[in-house]
């Protein structure tokens, strides 16, 4: 069993589903409530123990029924808890209401902003068990500051996840040791605001870079030198829907191109080089990311298959037997199972599908630092999208202390994320994944 920790915010969800949000000054009846422990760190902790993790959540709770009634809810969900919280600590209450129609949600709360929680003592956090990965959502700045300091300077490093919605200034601080930073289309880093988010936080220093989209492809981004030299990339397509079943395309690839550059082979020769630069055929091994193990980056090389078909799972990349010059080098099979990683380039991708991005063609010169792929999400009909990304956030951190690389992390919690907006209420999706 892996042990994952959790640190940041906990509150307390009164959760109401209606029929028709309120206008203003207006009264609805809603047709369901619901209570349960909220906030990221807590909602991803409670989804990692569904998973079978050990999870240990680093929160401030304190006394009291609002308290009481949240570590209720997460011990009976198999969450362990540290509680930083000193005498007089007021958990916030946050109000929720999901449209019924819809499955979209409203959130008013204080976060933790009302309320300064103190951080974990040494001592605290040394009697905790050692995790394999780590989750800061950087609500409560001082925990966040106190167990990234502890899992640094205590070998072995574990996988560091940050989950960064929105800015936080103690981001600054966090994004440069993020093995993975987890972002949201919306986030952006102000003393980078002329930078694509992915770039900026890669610059900063994160290691991989994750960006989910609601129901579009999710982004990943994997950095594999110290200096990066990153080019534009193309923006997910847009969708106009968003839980409509139908496959997603990552976008650029609706001619069968990728436009992203992947990280050349410092030993490939000059003849390999030329074939690429002609973009005739070629048989390459591709380099894929496998995310870190104890802060130490790892790449396996997977060479490239032929046969017509793949039984689903399969991870494979084809190649066709002649181009016309221009032509994309990298072909892959029409489709693949739901779940299934896969090296594709081509216009459409089924859905959990993992697709690494390349340049056909690079100079000598040219080599790139970055590689890019996309995760298509699951296509749902979506009930309750409360926590949905926090769900996203916790498989994600358990796949990463399993050893999962990457693309196959993303896609395990893109499907997990996905069951959990198919059921209506906090708590009722999780037998689905346990």
């Amino acid at each position: 069993m892996v042990v994952c920790w959790f640190a940041g915010l906990t509150t307390l969800d009164v959760v109401h589903r209606a029929v028709v949000p309120p206008t203003r000054n207006e009264k609805v009846t809603a047709t369901r409530q619901d209570v349960a422990a909220g906030g990221p760190a807590a909602n991803a902790a409670v989804t990692a123990a569904a998973l079978g993790a050990r999870a240990v959540l680093v929160t401030a709770l304190g006394q009291g029924p609002v308290a009481a009634a949240a570590r209720a809810d997460l011990e009976a969900h198999g969450v362990e808890i540290l509680d930083t919280a000193a005498p007089g600590f007021a958990l916030a209450v946050s109000a929720v209401l999901v449209d019924d129609a819809t499955g979209d949600r409203s959130v008013v709360s204080p976060d933790g902003a009302l309320a300064v929680a103190p951080a974990p003592t040494p001592d605290a956090l040394a009697a905790l068990p050692r995790p394999d990965a780590v989750l800061l959502d950087g609500h409560h700045p001082s925990i966040a500051r106190a167990v990234l300091a502890h899992v640094t300077t205590t070998p072995p490093r574990p996988r560091v996840v940050l989950d960064a919605g929105r800015w936080r200034p103690v981001f600054e601080d966090l994004v440069p040791q993020a093995d993975v930073a987890a972002l949201s289309a919306d986030f952006r880093i102000p003393t980078h605001s002329d930078t694509r988010v992915a770039e900026a936080a890669l610059a900063m220093g994160a290691t991989a870079v994750v960006i989910t989209h609601g129901p579009r492809p999710i982004e990943w981004h994997t950095r594999h030198h110290a200096t990066t030299h990153h080019q534009e990339a193309p923006d997910p397509q847009t969708d106009t829907t968003d839980t409509t079943e139908r496959p997603s395309t990552p976008p650029d690839a609706a001619d069968g191109t990728e436009r992203r550059n992947a990280p050349a082979d410092a030993t490939e020769t000059t003849e390999r080089r030329d074939r690429r630069r002609t973009r005739g055929p070629i048989s390459p091994e591709v380099e894929r990311p496998l995310g870190r193990v104890n802060g130490t980056a790892r790449t396996t090389s997977v060479p490239p298959r032929t046969q017509p078909t793949l039984a689903p799972g399969d991870a494979a990349l084809r190649t066709q037997p002649a181009l016309a010059p221009g032509d994309a080098a990298l072909r892959t099979q029409p489709a693949l199972a739901p779940g299934d990683v896969a090296l594709r380039t081509q216009p459409a991708l089924a859905p959990g599908d993992v697709a690494l991005r390349t340049q056909p063609a690079l100079a000598p010169d040219e080599a790139k630092d970055e590689t890019t792929g996309y995760v298509t999400v699951p296509p749902v009909q979506a009930r309750d999208t409360l926590g949905a990304g926090d769900a996203f956030h916790g498989a994600l951190t358990v796949a990463l202390a399993e050893g999962e690389d990457l693309p196959a992390a993303t896609a395990r919690a893109a499907r997990v994320a996905s069951t959990r907006v198919t059921q209506v209420g906090p708590r009722a999706w999780l037998g689905l994944v346990s």
